[in-house]
């Protein structure tokens, strides 16, 4: 990332935290904590496999932190042993998600002038025991990556979900019974999402606009809010309606998130406050609830309307939409559901994308982050397209 599209008091903050008493604390408490090898090492023999990540720039603390986190996680479920090189702007700010590192097991790479070398700023480099891959990491506004094949990271689970663990439960919810037909779930509050910017950027829905909408217009008989937890937990009889559940009066925790939404058919999944892509349609995949949602084509490949999705344009068909969900067969549900496990069993699973990415030919190939802001081309097969122009520079962003 170039810092010349920092703003001046972006930069100051950011070169102030070099001088900063607790960031040095911290940092030296992580280096002394954590086993350090040196660079040689990985080129030994017996070091036979591992994903080595050389992490710098501001990018890395945008959304506090959220994508490092996700990525380095993704390796280490792989099984792969985690080292990360001596970067004092990296580990000094272990700002929230990127604390979950901690959580990690992983070795750090001495800083020498032998290798890996500066021209490794920014890559994994992983070894398996049949070949040995660079990957370049890029972002949308990334100037060092301009052409190239280019590996699109999927929007995963949000990090929570796998530093808990709860991640790994997902099969055997997907064996539960439904309880009830929709489910919308999440933060409405109006300030936050009912941002012009979701329209302008991304031609999306805001949130706040849709489930408005619903509420006024949907019939009665259709909708319930839910404020009590244990109504999603449990139910003696199956409920075909939608049901909001507001995190203002409900706000499930991170342990019962995946049960409810195993618990729903189908799960609106509407946009975020400032992109249209959340960790709560991963989520709902995993378990194997039927995201409703409007967005199908920032996913990596495209989701497929009345495939493993159903789909809908602007609050009007929204409307519609939901109302064909109620007279919908428990045959054609069940499509739908297996359908859509299987896309995130091949696409959004963390073992199997890092396992993707690495069977892709070639010995060198850019692997782009933040995928999820940019449009799928549906002249590129699969989960691969070429990057166009960029978007406005994201460490000027606030958190997603």
């Amino acid at each position: 990332i170039s810092y010349r599209n920092l703003s001046p008091i972006s930069l100051f903050k950011y070169y102030l935290n070099f001088i900063n008493s607790k960031s040095f604390l911290r940092y030296y408490k992580v280096v002394r904590s954590y086993k350090k090898v040196a660079a040689s090492y990985l080129n030994e023999s017996k070091c036979r496999r591992f994903a080595y990540f050389n992490l710098k720039g501001a990018i890395w603390h945008y959304d506090s932190g959220r994508y490092t986190y996700l990525l380095i996680k993704s390796f280490h479920l792989s099984g792969f042993p985690v080292f990360i090189h001596q970067n004092y702007g990296l580990l000094s700010r272990l700002i929230k998600y990127k604390s979950l590192l901690l959580k990690i097991p992983f070795k750090i790479v001495k800083s020498f002038w032998s290798w890996p070398t500066s021209r490794n700023r920014n890559t994994i480099l992983i070894k398996t025991e049949g070949q040995t891959k660079k990957i370049h990491l890029c972002f949308q506004n990334s100037q060092q990556q301009n052409n190239g094949l280019v590996i699109s990271m999927p929007y995963l689970m949000h990090p929570m979900m796998y530093a808990e663990g709860y991640a790994s439960h997902v099969k055997e919810l997907r064996n539960k019974k439904a309880l009830f037909r929709v489910m919308f779930a999440g933060n409405t509050q109006k300030k936050e999402y009912s941002r012009a910017a979701l329209r302008e950027k991304f031609n999306k829905t805001n949130r706040f606009e849709a489930i408005e909408y619903l509420k006024n217009n949907l019939g009665k008989q259709h909708q319930e809010t839910i404020t009590d937890i244990s109504n999603l937990l449990a139910s003696p009889n199956y409920t075909n309606k939608l049901l909001f559940v507001h995190s203002s009066s409900l706000k499930i925790p991170f342990k019962y998130w995946l049960p409810v939404m195993a618990n729903t058919d189908f799960f609106l999944a509407c946009s975020g406050s400032r992109m249209p892509m959340c960790h709560n349609v991963i989520e709902a995949m995993a378990v194997g609830s039927i995201p409703v949602l409007e967005y199908p084509e920032y996913f990596h490949p495209p989701l497929q309307n009345g495939y493993n999705c159903i789909t809908y344009q602007g609050k009007q068909d929204l409307k519609k939409t939901v109302e064909s969900l109620f007279k919908m067969s428990p045959e054609e549900i069940n499509e739908l559901k297996k359908n859509a496990i299987s896309y995130y069993e091949a696409y959004l699973e963390p073992k199997k994308w890092v396992n993707n990415l690495i069977e892709m030919p070639g010995e060198e190939i850019i692997l782009q982050v933040d995928a999820h802001l940019k449009p799928h081309k549906k002249e590129i097969p699969t989960n691969v397209y070429i990057s166009e122009d960029s978007i406005p520079n994201l460490t000027n962003q606030k958190s997603l």
